[in-house]
């Protein structure tokens, strides 16, 4: 092997901890005010369904800014757009700490939502571009572990700090963070050829987000998504503020449960190439589905915090293996153009988050939280199987 080729594999490696950094930090952020909940209630004297506003303008913002997230990696390069998302996630968080008012953390929550919209997604399209196909989905899977540790971390390390001083510490402590990582990515900006090959290509032939709405796939898979986001992750939003109110647990016992559906997502990231060898493809949906349907079940049935937990992790193995695919099958829908796929993959699945937290804010209010889960636990399962059903012949189909 060459003194060159072993500078690539180095390069490629550092590159990938950097994205996974990234990843955790944004990650972090997205989950850190599920488990403020009942303290911006709290404080700021509104009720529990109320607060879900917060989340919905962050998961909201976070869709629509895909849409310029996406073109802009194309144009001017995956590494650079993501080091700048990171610069406007530290500003974005470090605002939220000062917020005076419930409306202006609405605000400012859509302001981060906004920023961090470009790291994940942008990620994961830089990834396809440096994995082939028959290995990507385990690429991918491995990568999930530091979103998923990432989103574990803000679920509980949030309502810890909270406990301890104040909701307003926790996204301080986030802006650090992103600065650091920003400082670390934009390291690696000459790597990425994008700007390069926009440049030389010819008008025609440059990637074009509107065209990908022609394929009747590709809009077939991002209904699909908006599906998904909109019944699942949006309802377990509000278990940490279940947990505080039926259980009177402290902030920081009920992120580290909610932080279950985390480990759920690490059990299966960990396990996935071998239950893809075993299992297949088919036999992985069906198991996801059950996972889901049990774990949404045991929480809406359950009148102990262990079965809250027990659903949290059956729940989140479920998620991310269906998720895990759909992910797979993003950064294939158009490799020509793996940044703009991939944001709108991403706006969808985070569009339908937005919509099912604003939902599910009436819901809680009105039938509450465990009909909420019993509900959607049959409607989810449902999905998943459709949805797997859907995907597996075309991925398998697709070249490397």
């Amino acid at each position: 092997m060459s003194d060159s080729t072993l500078t690539l594999t180095h390069s490629v490696r550092h590159e990938r901890l950097a994205l996974g950094l990234a990843g955790f930090f944004a990650a972090a952020s997205i989950r850190a005010a599920d488990t403020l909940l009942p303290a911006l209630s709290r404080d700021f004297g509104i009720s529990a369904g109320m607060t879900g506003v917060a989340v919905t303008s962050f998961m909201l913002a976070y869709a629509a800014f895909q849409l310029i997230y996406g073109p802009l990696a194309e144009r001017h390069g995956k590494l650079r757009v993501i080091a700048f998302a990171l610069l406007a996630c530290a500003a974005a968080n470090l605002s939220q700490s000062l917020a005076p008012s419930f409306p202006w953390l609405v605000v400012l929550r859509a302001m981060a939502g906004a920023a961090a919209a470009g790291v994940v997604p942008i990620c994961l399209a830089r990834l396809g571009d440096t994995e082939p196909l028959a290995s990507r989905q385990g690429l991918l899977a491995r990568y999930s572990v530091a979103t998923i540790c990432g989103l574990m971390t803000g679920q509980w390390l949030s309502g810890l700090i909270a406990d301890t001083l104040g909701w307003r510490a926790v996204f301080v402590l986030l802006a650090a963070g992103f600065a650091g990582v920003a400082a670390v990515v934009a390291r690696f900006v000459r790597h990425d050829e994008s700007p390069a090959r926009w440049r030389l290509a010819s008008p025609d032939l440059r990637p074009n987000a509107a065209a990908l709405l022609r394929s009747a796939w590709v809009r077939r898979v991002l209904g699909m998504t908006l599906l998904l986001g909109f019944l699942c992750p949006s309802v377990f939003a509000f278990v940490a503020t279940y947990l505080k109110l039926h259980f009177a647990l402290s902030l920081a016992a009920a992120g580290a449960i909610t932080a279950m559906h985390g480990i759920g997502g690490l059990l299966y990231a960990g396990l996935a190439p071998a239950l893809i060898r075993r299992l297949g493809r088919r036999r992985l949906a069906w198991l996801s589905a059950a996972l889901l349907g049990a774990g949404m079940t045991s929480i809406a049935l359950g009148h102990h915090w262990l079965w809250i937990a027990a659903g949290c992790l059956a729940g989140g193995c479920g998620y991310y293996v269906v998720l895990n695919a759909m992910q797979t099958t993003a950064t294939q829908m158009a490799p020509m153009q793996r940044a703009n796929a991939v944001a709108l993959f991403a706006f969808c699945l985070f569009a339908g988050q937005g919509l099912g937290v604003l939902l599910a804010a009436r819901l809680v209010d009105t039938i509450g939280i465990p009909a909420l889960f019993a509900i959607c636990a049959v409607l989810v399962a449902l999905l998943v199987l459709w949805v797997s059903r859907q995907l597996l012949q075309r991925l398998e189909a697709a070249p490397p």
